[in-house]
């Protein structure tokens, strides 16, 4: 390559060494968004030089249209660079390049001196047409950005309410059932209702059972009292009694009250006692199982 450019005198150039290149960049698949051509695949090449070719274009997809283009290049998650059929390109910075098909040549004419219109009277107007179309072009990027920004949030709020759709879409049938299924259990509370209020309604014999019943309890419940004041009487002449036999006895017979009543404590204390040593006795038992 170096001779070649040597030999013919070309200055300075860019080479791509094929035997340097890596192989097999190019012939991977690429899931393109909607499915669109890439640039790639649409040239054709010697098999020998598609690697130099691919890294020229890269993954470069390809629109009909600008509109069509910005769609590619920025609603499918990740950016792309796309060019269109006139040679309009986005770049993935998001950067626009290329379009047009003519130059406009003219702009500045050159009057005589008899009459017609000079040169500098061309360059003035000009300038005030540049001006003013400089004034549109940034309105229109300005409106142009704001509808992308705005294209950009719709399409986030179509794919929420796409998933919020899918979730209803399922959660629907299975409220349909709940609902189905409390439907048929208020039918069947509803045709139950006419059978729980005849069996809730007193019938004669029932009412004639129940005041015969509430008489007895009364009747009942009179006969206790009764039972009740006479062994509160009994319970007084008892203890008047005890109280007689104590006094009857004298001195000597409340002392032989009192040591009982100190004997029966003694008792009950070593009894308490008995019952903490066998708990004692049967903890260190276990205690000496578990070392051994």
């Amino acid at each position: 390559a170096l001779k070649f450019l040597r030999k013919h005198g070309l200055g300075r150039a860019n080479f791509i060494p094929l035997d340097k290149m890596k192989r097999g960049a190019h012939d991977r698949q690429v899931e393109t968004p909607e499915g669109a051509a890439r640039l790639f695949d649409l040239i054709h090449c010697p098999e020998e030089i598609k690697p130099a070719m691919f890294l020229g274009v890269g993954q470069t997809i390809v629109a009909e249209n600008l509109n069509e283009a910005t769609h590619l290049a920025y609603d499918f998650g990740r950016r792309w660079r796309v060019v269109t059929v006139d040679g309009q390109l986005i770049e993935t910075s998001g950067t626009m390049a290329g379009g047009g098909g003519k130059v406009k040549k003219g702009g500045m004419k050159l009057a005589n001196a008899k009459g017609g219109q000079s040169s500098m009277d061309v360059v003035d107007a000009d300038a005030d047409a540049a001006e003013e179309y400089e004034a549109k072009a940034q309105r229109a990027m300005k409106a142009y950005k704001e509808c992308r920004e705005r294209r950009k949030e719709l399409v986030e709020e179509i794919r929420s309410l796409e998933k919020i759709i899918k979730t209803l879409t399922v959660k629907v049938p299975k409220l349909r059932m709940e609902v189905d299924g409390v439907e048929n259990t208020r039918e069947a509370l509803t045709q139950s209702i006419p059978e729980l209020k005849e069996a809730s309604t007193m019938s004669a014999a029932d009412a004639a059972t129940l005041k015969g019943l509430t008489a007895e309890v009364k009747k009942i419940e009179k006969d206790m009292k009764k039972c009740v004041d006479l062994a509160t009487k009994l319970e007084a002449e008892v203890a008047d009694i005890q109280k007689n036999i104590l006094d009857a006895g004298g001195e000597k017979l409340k002392k032989q009250q009192k040591a009982c009543d100190a004997a029966n404590a003694s008792l009950k204390k070593c009894n308490t006692e008995l019952n903490a040593a066998k708990v004692d006795i049967e903890s260190g038992k276990k205690a000496e199982a578990k070392a051994l």
